[in-house]
Order: C-alpha cells, then structure tokens, then sequence
C-alpha cells in the first residue's frame, strides 16, 4: 500500500522495485550547487515542475532541462538529466 505524503515525492523504477522517496532535498541540492543556484529558488522551481512530471506530464529529461532553463542555464555538455537526478541514490549506496 502506497501512502500519501504532504510533501512532492519522487517515484523510481530501478529494475522492478519501485523507491518513493519523499525528501527530495537532496536532488534539489545537488543540482542546485552544480549549477550555481540557490537551493530555495531551486527548490521552489522544481517543486513546481514536480507536479508536472508525477503527472506524466513532462518527462525526466524535461524536468531538469526545463527547471534549469527558469535561471538561464542549460545543461553542461558532461550531464546527463537522469543521472543527475539520479546520483544522490548512487552516493548513498
């Protein structure tokens, strides 16, 4: 049984388990810090943008790129959208 959280949750699919992890913070950070953003503005944006992704709305890659674009940044040539939403996972492991 999924429980409904107050907070913006994301969901992955990672080889048939599904995480939801209700503190995004820690993606919201690092992004935030590798592209020289302040982490509540960055915070406020992808919240927003959050909705539109649990929805199936946009997609991971529209997420970031589309997040990023709200400050005038694109995405440097080394990222890959999903792997920077997905790295504070692969840190912790």
């Amino acid at each position: 049984m999924i429980q409904r959280h107050k907070k913006p949750v994301f969901i992955f699919d990672i080889g048939g388990v599904v995480i939801i992890w209700p503190n995004n913070d820690p993606i919201f950070r690092y992004i935030a810090k590798r592209y020289g953003i302040a982490l509540s503005k960055m915070r406020e944006v992808m919240n927003t943008k959050l909705i539109e992704l649990e929805a199936g709305n946009i997609s991971c890659e529209e997420f970031v790129t589309s997040s990023l674009e709200k400050f005038g940044k694109k995405l440097k040539s080394n990222d890959d959208q999903a792997e920077l939403i997905t790295y504070p996972f692969a840190s912790k492991i």
